[in-house]
């Protein structure tokens, strides 16, 4: 069988193809044993889990902060943001934490990140994270207008790019929502 994992077998193994060749004959399932014995090995001691517990927060239109959990043993971590089907990547920190900047407002972004170690100068990736949506804040609101009526006030103002709007209304010292819509105007009826 090719997969041995043990460093006892794997000592035995080397052993017996060190006195197979002294002997003058190297059987190809000798080294195709040896070889595999090693690359097991390394994978071993090298494999990272899956990052988990991805996050972001949207500081500003065109930002968002990336946070994710550390991953034990991990010597820094890759991050990839889908572009045309794929994730290339955008990053490379040593934090659990980055800053990705230069968005546009209010767009949607799909993230994944990895963990990696050095091994003998090369660098060794865990899986990475499931995929993760976020989006930057939309522009601020411009351009309010009210116009009042006998038992209404229609509210209007300029479109920025967004899917939906809510509206709110101070109440009681406090600002709570009392509509939400995908346009934009809105009238409020008074009660």
């Amino acid at each position: 069988m090719k997969k041995i994992i043990n460093r006892k077998n794997a000592a035995a193994v080397a052993c017996a193809a060190m006195m197979i060749c002294a002997a003058g004959a190297v059987p190809d399932s000798v080294l195709s044993v040896s070889m595999p014995v090693q690359a097991a090995e390394a994978v071993e001691q090298t494999s990272l889990p899956q990052v988990t517990g991805l996050t972001s927060k949207t500081p500003d239109i065109s930002s968002i902060r990336l946070s994710w959990n550390a991953v034990s043993g991990a010597d820094g971590y890759s991050i990839g943001m889908r572009s045309k089907g794929q994730y290339p990547e955008i990053a490379d920190v040593t934090d659990t934490t980055y800053l990705v900047t230069g968005l546009p407002a209010a767009t949607r972004e799909n993230f994944k990140v990895r963990a990696y170690k050095i091994v003998n100068g090369q660098k060794v990736y865990g899986d990475y994270s499931v995929n993760y949506n976020s989006a930057t804040n939309p522009r601020p609101i411009s351009g309010l207008k009210a116009q009042t009526g006998n038992a209404s006030v229609s509210l209007s103002w300029k479109k920025v790019g967004c899917s939906n709007y809510r509206v709110f209304m101070l109440k009681n010292g406090k600002w709570k929502q009392i509509a939400q819509t995908d346009t934009n105007s809105y009238t409020v009826i008074r009660t």
